[in-house]
């Protein structure tokens, strides 16, 4: 196929010593059948030589390439395909009748060739469900039994959407068209099992965000009269299913299209339901490259990524796995140091820390074996001016407080015990969410902490009854590099510090008795510190109104200054609230928000902290009605404007923000914001063991 790319992309790719057991089955017959036409010529069989849909393609290098995979179904509309997309794409089919999953796992890679596919259609399910006899011939039950029985054929269709993941493609999924009376009569193809199949399929395929293209409820009330031998589309079923078929695939690539358009790149397609969460800083720009963390999901586990963008070029490196992960709080955070060496932490539930450095300055293609160490849960990490690494994070035993952790250039890490602890009061679950970052050049050190802290269950209370009671917001600063610690008016704080020692901000408490009160529902978003050294926290209380959200900043006598966020809000986003967001600060002081919001009134909104003592649990069941919103502040918080940095699409969650914050030697160049990253698609998982894939985007505003 003349003018497409012979590179393959494989988007799992893997470093150092990690190797993952991912699943592809070797076909001995692999090849690039797409490169010439005596190549097409040796893969096509011979009975479907002369046949239209099997006919060569000679590829426009200017448009992007089209792959369908699927049956005998799937020929008959490929033609019709072909001529809806001329000039709109390279328009090609698999170079066989791709039949059931056992077949196309067989012969995926002879499939997909060496061709940089930029979207894929493909659909199996006709052969799979196909009732065959003892001796392989067709037979209706009970002689005769499915050809791929449903539990092979849900795992079948796993295997190779996990390969087709790995091209980098768009995805669409098409679900197996109806089967009409006349093949119904012989007891071969049932259309109850066509339901049954196509269900199994759509819980591999929506959990991953494919598009899915219900060929089956399209041609269902036609059946009749488009399949005509109960199986096949005539004519007018062939137009049908054609026009159906070309408009998905022009739909997507006019999506693709506008991510490009509007500035955004996605740089995994299989990023977990946690893919850019946590305080820990997650983009590092140095010189002329900048490198992003984030988590994955395949079915092997929660695996760390990064990649790396070239500036000058534009172009972004393969991605390179840094660790797996227990579980997915297991999310990295990385950062830079004098030298331009890439360091990286990845900390998850009840593991110890893992510890990498890249092997080369500014380069995140090779790093050095995982060192294993302590047991802390959301590490925050920084580089400090002499190139000593800092880390704090929650303590993994009996949720007792916030370790810190220290590495001094080239020596080991040291466990400098609790920066933080939970008051005495509260015997139970305690979570701590926290950041950190640097005054002018280093000097000083500023930590802001939230505080959810409860105590233990008693006999018929659920578990969560008892838990956030008490949640706050607090600030300390150090300018001895961790050593003694200060609250903002110098005065000192014992270590380890408690929310009666720290310089508190916000503080809310529900007797645990008052059932028929809210839980305080405060969250703390994150810290940034300008070059006066003037450190601005930023959390969100939605007690007793919802979406509260606050930036403060020391007021020079003992308190702290309020700046009008929720006023900006409203002004530009009228009848929505903040929940969600992080914080960080430009080289020339200009303060840069990245925010979740979501509408005060949706008619399931449900404020009420509630058990969980978070009232944003609500909408982790509605992640299409949340938007990410952008402001900016040149005058200290005084005024907010806006930019449209994300184009709101109500069809999809776009979840989780974060904003490069400069934690060591690194960050976009004065006079340039912030990188962003984002991503779209599902926050949890919606029964348990469930595999979410999302698509995690990277903006440069």
């Amino acid at each position: 196929m003349n003018g497409l790319s012979s590179c393959l992309r494989h988007l799992l790719s893997f470093a150092g010593s990690i190797a993952l057991a991912f699943v592809i089955i070797p076909a001995a017959d692999a090849g690039c059948p797409y490169a010439d036409k005596d190549a097409w010529r040796k893969a096509v069989p011979k009975k479907y030589l002369k046949r239209a849909e099997y006919a060569f393609v000679e590829a426009n290098p200017a448009l992007p390439n089209v792959l369908i995979i699927g049956d005998s179904i799937s020929m008959r509309y490929t033609t019709g395909v072909q001529k809806a997309l001329r000039g709109v794409a390279n328009v090609c089919r698999a170079p066989d009748n791709c039949r059931s999953t056992r077949q196309t796992l067989e012969h995926i890679e002879t499939y997909l060739g060496e061709v940089d596919w930029d979207l894929i259609h493909f659909n199996w399910g006709i052969h799979d469900l196909t009732h065959l006899g003892p001796d392989g011939r067709s037979a209706p039950a009970p002689k005769g039994s499915h050809q791929v029985p449903l539990k092979t054929y849900r795992a079948n269709v796993n295997k190779l959407v996990a390969r087709l993941k790995t091209t980098g493609a768009r995805l669409i999924w098409a679900t197996t068209t109806p089967i009409a009376s006349k093949s119904e009569k012989t007891g071969i193809r049932r259309d109850r099992d066509v339901v049954t199949y196509n269900a199994a399929a759509l819980t591999v395929v929506e959990s991953r965000r494919i598009a899915v293209n219900d060929l089956y409820s399209l041609a269902k009330p036609k059946a009749e009269s488009l399949f005509p031998d109960g199986v096949h589309p005539n004519s007018d079923g062939s137009r049908l299913l054609a026009r159906a078929v070309a408009s998905a695939i022009r739909a997507q690539l006019s999506e693709a299209k506008n991510v490009r358009n509007t500035g955004r790149t996605l740089i995994s397609t299989i990023g977990s339901e946690r893919a850019t969460q946590g305080n820990g800083n997650k983009i590092v720009t140095v010189g002329a490259n900048t490198h992003v963390v984030w988590q994955d999901s395949i079915d092997d586990g929660y695996f760390a990524r990064v990649r790396s963008l070239d500036r000058k070029t534009g172009k972004w490196s393969e991605a390179y796995t840094l660790g797996k992960g227990r579980d997915n709080h297991a999310r990295p955070t990385i950062t830079a140091d004098n030298e331009g060496f890439l360091h990286v932490i990845i900390g998850g539930h009840h593991d110890g820390l893992q510890y990498r450095r890249s092997i080369r300055a500014n380069d995140a293609s090779e790093w050095t074996a995982i060192e294993k160490f302590g047991r802390t849960t959301y590490p925050i990490l920084l580089c400090g001016p002499d190139d000593t690494l800092y880390i704090t994070g929650r303590h993994d035993k009996g949720w007792t407080g916030m370790d810190f952790y220290v590495k001094p250039h080239d020596k080991a890490w040291e466990n400098r015990g609790l920066l933080v602890k939970k008051h005495k009061r509260f015997k139970y679950y305690a979570a701590y969410h926290n950041a950190m970052a640097w005054g002018p050049e280093k000097k000083t050190l500023h930590m802001s902490v939230g505080f959810f802290l409860g105590d233990s269950k008693r006999k018929g209370e659920h578990n969560r009854d008892p838990q956030g009671l008490y949640q706050a917001v607090g600030y300390m600063r150090s300018k001895d590099a961790g050593m003694t610690w200060h609250q903002a008016d110098e005065t000192p704080i014992e270590l380890p510090a408690t929310t009666d020692t720290i310089d508190l901000i916000d503080s809310g408490e529900r007797e645990r008795e008052a059932h028929d009160k809210p839980k305080p529902g405060i969250r703390h978003l994150g810290i940034a510190v300008d070059s006066k050294d003037h450190p601005y926290v930023v959390y969100v209380r939605h007690t007793p109104e919802p979406g509260a959200i606050e930036m403060v900043t020391p007021d020079g006598r003992g308190g702290w200054a309020k700046r009008p966020l929720c006023e900006a809000i409203e002004k530009h986003w009228p009848g929505m609230v903040a929940f969600d967001g992080r914080v960080s600060m430009t080289r020339d002081d200009v303060i840069c928000l990245i925010l979740t919001l979501a509408p005060r009134d949706h008619a399931n909104a449900n404020w009420n902290p509630g058990i969980h003592g978070r009232p944003d649990f609500w909408l982790r069941e509605e992640p299409n009605i949340q938007r990410l919103a952008w402001l900016e502040s040149r005058d200290g918080g005084r005024t907010f404007s806006t930019r449209d940095v994300i184009p709101h699409r109500p069809d999809r969650g776009t979840l989780l923000p974060t904003l490069e914050r400069p934690t060591g030697f690194h960050g976009p160049p004065t006079g340039e914001l912030p990188a962003l990253l984002y991503f779209e698609g599902l926050g949890r998982y919606r029964k348990p063991g469930e595999l979410i894939q999302n698509d995690v985007i990277y903006v440069q505003p």
